[in-house]
């Protein structure tokens, strides 16, 4: 499903660049609007949540000292929660590969953009139309690797 996303999603949404610049942006919200309402009605845990919270009578829990001071986002739990995570990825080179991937892919997609606008701007084209010329390459090089 989301490879035929990705292939298909940034041509239909320069399709519609092209009649209106905020027609995709409006549709991705109201797609996500519906999403978020799938995600509270459909999923089971949403559900029993939402059927315990009727059902029973709420309990009103009296915070006592000690809970107080044994906070989970108290200072030093957060301290050592942190250095532990730290430790562990310095400890686990393919955790390291695979957190540097996420911190590298949205500069990547970033200069991307900035390609996109000057591309725009050299030779006087809509953003809809240079966003389809990008994808139309980006095709072509995916069909590549499968031949």
């Amino acid at each position: 499903m989301g490879l035929l996303v990705e292939i298909f999603a940034p041509a239909a949404a320069s399709a519609m660049m092209a009649k209106s610049a905020w027609l995709p942006m409006h549709i991705g919200l109201a797609l996500l609007g519906l999403a978020t309402l799938a995600t509270l009605i459909f999923f089971p845990e949403t559900a029993n949540a939402a059927n315990s919270i009727n059902s029973e009578p709420a309990l009103v829990n009296v915070p006592t000292t000690d809970s107080i001071t044994k906070s989970p986002w108290s200072l030093r739990n957060v301290s050592e929660k942190a250095g532990g995570l730290i430790i562990f990825i310095k400890q686990n080179w393919l955790v390291t590969t695979l957190v540097l991937t996420f911190l590298i892919t949205p500069i990547a997609r970033s200069t991307n953009r900035v390609l996109l606008q000057y591309v725009s701007r050299k030779y006087h084209w809509t953003f809809s139309q240079v966003n389809m010329s990008d994808h139309f390459l980006e095709l072509m090089s995916s069909t590549r690797h499968f031949l």
